[in-house]
Protein backbone atom coordinates (compact mmCIF):
# COMPACT_ATOMS: atom_id res chain seq x y z
CA UNK A 1 0.00 0.00 0.00
CA UNK A 2 1.39 3.51 -0.75
CA UNK A 3 2.64 5.80 2.01
CA UNK A 4 -0.17 8.46 2.82
CA UNK A 5 0.84 12.48 2.38
CA UNK A 6 -0.56 14.97 4.02
CA UNK A 7 -1.12 17.91 2.28
CA UNK A 8 1.28 20.98 3.83
CA UNK A 9 0.12 24.02 2.25
CA UNK A 10 2.20 27.06 2.92
CA UNK A 11 -0.88 29.84 4.01
CA UNK A 12 1.37 32.61 5.85
CA UNK A 13 0.70 34.60 2.75
CA UNK A 14 -2.51 34.60 3.38
CA UNK A 15 -2.60 34.62 7.58
CA UNK A 16 -0.12 33.80 10.13
CA UNK A 17 -2.87 31.41 11.76
CA UNK A 18 -6.42 30.49 12.80
CA UNK A 19 -6.29 33.06 15.44
CA UNK A 20 -4.50 35.41 13.74
CA UNK A 21 -6.14 39.23 14.99
CA UNK A 22 -5.98 40.50 11.21
CA UNK A 23 -8.45 38.16 10.05
CA UNK A 24 -10.64 39.54 11.77
CA UNK A 25 -9.75 43.30 11.03
CA UNK A 26 -10.32 42.47 7.46
CA UNK A 27 -13.87 40.83 7.66
CA UNK A 28 -14.27 44.09 9.68
CA UNK A 29 -12.73 46.23 7.38
CA UNK A 30 -15.26 44.57 4.84
CA UNK A 31 -18.07 45.66 6.72
CA UNK A 32 -17.22 48.57 7.25
CA UNK A 33 -17.06 49.48 3.92
CA UNK A 34 -19.95 47.24 2.69
CA UNK A 35 -22.20 48.79 4.61
CA UNK A 36 -20.41 52.44 3.41
CA UNK A 37 -21.34 50.90 -0.02
CA UNK A 38 -25.17 50.36 0.56
CA UNK A 39 -25.47 54.11 1.65
CA UNK A 40 -23.59 55.76 -1.19
CA UNK A 41 -25.20 53.99 -3.98
CA UNK A 42 -28.58 51.81 -2.45
CA UNK A 43 -31.46 53.45 -4.53
CA UNK A 44 -29.35 55.30 -7.42
CA UNK A 45 -28.28 52.34 -9.64
CA UNK A 46 -32.13 52.04 -10.35
CA UNK A 47 -32.94 56.17 -10.66
CA UNK A 48 -33.32 57.78 -14.11
CA UNK A 49 -30.42 60.10 -13.95
CA UNK A 50 -28.25 57.08 -13.45
CA UNK A 51 -24.62 57.91 -15.66
CA UNK A 52 -21.78 55.77 -16.63
CA UNK A 53 -19.71 56.82 -14.11
CA UNK A 54 -21.66 56.13 -11.36
CA UNK A 55 -22.10 53.11 -12.29
CA UNK A 56 -18.37 52.32 -13.02
CA UNK A 57 -17.55 53.63 -9.42
CA UNK A 58 -20.25 51.52 -7.96
CA UNK A 59 -18.92 48.48 -9.56
CA UNK A 60 -15.26 49.61 -8.80
CA UNK A 61 -16.06 49.70 -5.23
CA UNK A 62 -18.67 46.52 -5.13
CA UNK A 63 -15.30 44.36 -6.55
CA UNK A 64 -13.03 46.23 -4.46
CA UNK A 65 -15.17 44.58 -1.41
CA UNK A 66 -15.23 41.47 -2.79
CA UNK A 67 -11.65 41.36 -3.71
CA UNK A 68 -10.72 41.90 -0.22
CA UNK A 69 -13.43 39.98 1.05
CA UNK A 70 -11.17 36.51 -0.89
CA UNK A 71 -8.04 36.16 1.31
CA UNK A 72 -9.80 35.20 5.02
CA UNK A 73 -12.52 33.07 2.99
CA UNK A 74 -9.80 30.94 0.98
CA UNK A 75 -7.16 30.94 3.94
CA UNK A 76 -10.38 29.29 6.16
CA UNK A 77 -11.94 26.87 3.32
CA UNK A 78 -7.10 26.02 2.56
CA UNK A 79 -6.76 25.44 6.18
CA UNK A 80 -9.46 23.38 6.33
CA UNK A 81 -9.38 21.19 3.79
CA UNK A 82 -5.64 20.56 4.78
CA UNK A 83 -6.88 18.94 8.09
CA UNK A 84 -10.60 18.87 8.52
CA UNK A 85 -9.70 16.85 12.13
CA UNK A 86 -9.09 19.90 14.01
CA UNK A 87 -12.29 21.67 15.70
CA UNK A 88 -10.38 25.27 15.57
CA UNK A 89 -10.01 25.52 11.26
CA UNK A 90 -13.99 24.25 11.07
CA UNK A 91 -15.07 26.97 13.85
CA UNK A 92 -12.92 29.22 11.67
CA UNK A 93 -14.31 28.24 8.56
CA UNK A 94 -17.88 29.32 10.05
CA UNK A 95 -17.26 32.17 11.30
CA UNK A 96 -15.73 32.88 8.13
CA UNK A 97 -19.13 32.06 6.38
CA UNK A 98 -21.19 34.16 9.24
CA UNK A 99 -19.09 37.19 8.23
CA UNK A 100 -19.50 36.52 4.41
CA UNK A 101 -23.13 36.71 4.92
CA UNK A 102 -23.02 39.54 7.18
CA UNK A 103 -20.87 41.80 4.65
CA UNK A 104 -23.38 39.85 1.23
CA UNK A 105 -26.52 41.25 3.06
CA UNK A 106 -25.50 45.11 2.85
CA UNK A 107 -24.59 44.61 -1.00
CA UNK A 108 -27.81 41.93 -1.75
CA UNK A 109 -29.10 45.83 -3.14
CA UNK A 110 -26.38 46.14 -5.70
CA UNK A 111 -27.30 43.28 -7.99
CA UNK A 112 -31.08 43.40 -7.62
CA UNK A 113 -30.96 47.16 -8.60
CA UNK A 114 -29.13 46.40 -11.39
CA UNK A 115 -31.81 43.97 -12.70
CA UNK A 116 -34.24 45.92 -11.79
CA UNK A 117 -32.93 49.11 -13.35
CA UNK A 118 -34.71 50.08 -16.56
CA UNK A 119 -33.85 48.47 -19.88
CA UNK A 120 -33.31 51.47 -21.91
CA UNK A 121 -31.44 53.50 -19.03
CA UNK A 122 -29.06 50.35 -18.68
CA UNK A 123 -28.37 50.08 -22.41
CA UNK A 124 -27.96 53.98 -22.59
CA UNK A 125 -25.35 54.09 -19.72
CA UNK A 126 -23.53 50.84 -21.67
CA UNK A 127 -23.08 52.34 -24.64
CA UNK A 128 -20.83 54.91 -22.96
CA UNK A 129 -16.66 53.81 -23.47
CA UNK A 130 -16.66 54.35 -19.38
CA UNK A 131 -18.13 51.01 -19.08
CA UNK A 132 -16.40 49.37 -21.78
CA UNK A 133 -14.56 46.81 -18.96
CA UNK A 134 -18.06 46.01 -16.92
CA UNK A 135 -20.28 45.58 -19.92
CA UNK A 136 -20.03 42.05 -19.87
CA UNK A 137 -20.67 42.30 -15.66
CA UNK A 138 -23.20 44.22 -16.69
CA UNK A 139 -25.24 42.08 -19.06
CA UNK A 140 -24.46 38.73 -16.75
CA UNK A 141 -25.98 40.12 -14.08
CA UNK A 142 -29.10 41.10 -15.47
CA UNK A 143 -29.60 37.48 -17.35
CA UNK A 144 -32.07 36.56 -14.68
CA UNK A 145 -33.77 39.95 -13.86
CA UNK A 146 -37.11 38.41 -14.39
CA UNK A 147 -36.79 35.73 -11.71
CA UNK A 148 -35.48 38.02 -9.17
CA UNK A 149 -36.73 38.34 -5.89
CA UNK A 150 -37.09 41.58 -3.64
CA UNK A 151 -34.47 41.77 -1.17
CA UNK A 152 -36.29 40.98 1.85
CA UNK A 153 -37.66 37.04 0.29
Amino acid sequence: MPEMTTVAWDLSDLFGGVDDPSIEAALDQCLEKATGFAEEYRGKIVAEDLTAQLLRNAIEKYEAIAQHLVPAAAYSSLIFAADTSKPEHGALMQHIQERQTEISIQLMFFELELMAAKPEIIERVLQDEVMAPYRHFVHASRLFREHRLSEPE
